[in-house]
């Protein structure tokens, strides 16, 4: 278990015929539509929140920053060689990758409202999905006031003097956003000595909500469930908590805000991305992407699909991840918490399709989600049942009547 700090992933490039269909890492790239082709991705030395540019006909959307760690779009080129350039942006080389998309598709497909598996277009796919691994259970967590009674931020803060809670601090959030105030509060813990023993003894002090241990184990350990954190705090907090409680051995990935102690004892953090084409989340972390990318970077680089995502949460933050959800899966708001308010009262205009489990401790949450699985577990296996007396029947018509 590590938390996931902005990196670039690598694809594969599928060329049929003339047309391609390409995975873009970056917002540049040059495709060679002759008998050959190069595809080579840039890394921005810049911000760049959102580009749109059609190119003879098609749309390519280009989804872009410096801290993004997994950057998606699709379109198709047709004809003599072209380049897609950003506009009016510098760029450096950072790799040239060789490859398929056929893959990038099918993972597009695989989660569609229904949550089955689309036919894909693509030939020569069958060997890939004859291999393709599906677990049953993905579980997604948000950290605060979820997996822990309290918010990791602004228990740390408090550790600040009363003096130094000044009005000045307290406008950044409206100016700079809530990362930016953070690493302004500690500045002001390191200018006031407060040593990185005390933050991190204050961070293993933080209460679970009830139950929430067992629970974790649980869904690890007996359903074999893989578990994520999505969360807005940072991964010295998120690690330290998950470390110092014998759990970050059950965490396949944290995505959230990177921070670290300096060699002076300053501690720094960075936005996790930055982007400001979701109204629902904030500029530095919205979790709808990194859960939709999470999934498709799942099935592209480990042929690996969930049978049903469970989303677990608490703020309004947590709304975009619910609404990437198929019928199937589970979104789990706790009860009292404005997560729950919001989806409750407005279902229909956020267009969520996931069933809905509140919760308030973790012990209660472990008892809906096993009754759940139950449940599920016992359609499976009449499913099962069904289709291996499809197959006998099938073919005992094969061959022939009794002689």
């Amino acid at each position: 278990m590590s938390a996931l700090h902005p990196t670039t992933p690598i694809f594969h490039l599928h060329a049929r015929k003339n047309s391609y269909y390409i995975i873009i890492t970056s917002s540049i790239i040059t495709i060679d539509c002759r008998e050959s082709f190069a595809l080579s991705a840039f890394e921005c030395t810049q911000h760049v929140n959102k580009t749109i540019i059609k190119q003879a006909g098609n749309t390519v959307i280009l989804q872009n920053s410096n801290h993004e760690q997994l950057l998606l779009a699709s379109t198709t080129l047709r004809g003599k060689p072209r380049q897609i350039k950003a506009m009016k942006n510098r760029w450096s080389l950072s790799s040239i990758f060789k490859c398929s998309v056929r893959k990038y598709l099918n993972s597009l497909q695989r989660y569609n409202k229904e949550g089955k598996m689309l036919a894909t277009t693509a030939t020569g796919n069958s060997n890939a999905n004859s291999n393709k691994v599906i677990k049953p259970y993905l579980a997604a967590f948000d950290f605060d006031y979820t997996v822990v009674a309290q918010n990791t931020d602004t228990v740390i803060r408090d550790l600040l003097p009363p003096n130094k809670l000044t009005k000045d601090l307290h406008d950044i959030i409206e100016l700079g956003g809530w990362t930016e105030y953070m690493a302004e509060v500690f500045r002001r813990l390191h200018a006031s000595e407060i040593k990185a023993e005390k933050i991190l003894q204050t961070i293993h002090g933080i209460p679970e909500v009830p139950g929430f241990q067992r629970m974790l184990k649980r869904l690890k350990t007996k359903y074999n469930c893989d578990l994520i954190v999505i969360s807005d705090s940072n991964s010295l907090f998120i690690e330290e908590w998950l470390k110092f409680h014998g759990l970050a051995e059950y965490f396949t990935k944290i995505f959230t805000n990177p921070a670290r102690f300096e060699d002076n004892g300053l501690l720094t953090i960075q936005p996790f991305h930055h982007q400001t084409d979701c109204r629902m989340s904030s500029v530095n972390l919205c979790k709808g992407k990194v859960l939709e990318h999470f999934l498709i970077e799942q099935d592209l680089r480990l042929n690996l699909s969930y049978d049903r995502v469970i989303y677990v949460g608490d703020g309004n933050n947590d709304i975009c991840p619910v609404t990437k959800l198929r019928s199937r899966d589970l979104a789990c708001p706790r009860e009292g918490f404005s997560m729950e308010r919001t989806l409750t009262k407005n279902p229909l205009k956020l267009k969520v399709r996931a069933e809905l489990l509140t919760w308030k401790t973790g012990f209660d949450l472990l008892d809906k989600l096993e009754r759940h699985m139950e449940k599920n577990e016992k359609l499976n296996q009449q499913e099962k049942i069904k289709h291996n007396k499809t197959l006998e029947n099938t073919s005992s018509a094969y061959d022939g009547p009794a002689k």
